[in-house]
């Protein structure tokens, strides 16, 4: 297998619609698996890779595969898209570096809970922003059509932070 596209420094919107391509030869079934990741490693199959999520779990082979760039599966900054054989999890190849622009939120966990006065971290990835800073809010509430900015149960916790994540 060999993804041939999307090519090294595209760069997607959510929402977006991203084409995927790739070639193959021989392979044991008439499938593949796609997955999203954040990292790679020529050594560790995108099946076993812990950055890797599936984006579709039984592909027909037919070199292209086209879906909608979403917050569920890419992050905000680098992604790489990995094609692996349906049943030998061993034949694979990722695809080059794209970028997702927006931020993603990789900390704390969900779930999380804290004391008042407990430190706490918050770390990020992002890709194409405007800025080289970000606002961090705290929300009691969240809402997907409604922005932190503008939403009514969030707090302005950081009003200028350097975007290293």
């Amino acid at each position: 297998i060999t993804v041939t596209g999307p090519s090294s420094g595209s760069s997607y919107d959510s929402g977006d619609s991203l084409t995927v391509t790739w070639t193959s030869e021989q392979l044991s079934s008439s499938y593949v698996r796609i997955y999203v990741c954040t990292s790679t490693s020529s050594s560790t199959t995108c099946s076993s890779n812990s950055a890797c999520t599936t984006w579709d779990s039984s592909e027909y082979d037919d070199g292209s595969y086209t879906s909608t760039v979403s917050s569920y599966y890419f992050t905000g900054g680098t992604n790489y898209l990995c094609v692996v054989d349906y049943y030998d999890s061993t034949t694979f190849d990722y695809g080059d570096a794209i970028s997702v622009n927006g931020i993603t939120v990789t900390g704390p966990s969900s779930g999380s809970s804290y004391n008042i006065s407990d430190s706490l971290t918050v770390t990020w990835t992002s890709g194409g922003l405007s800025s080289s800073y970000v606002r961090i809010y705290v929300c009691t509430s969240t809402s997907s059509s409604t922005t932190c900015s503008s939403n009514s149960a969030c707090t302005t916790w950081n009003s200028s932070e350097y975007d290293d994540g």
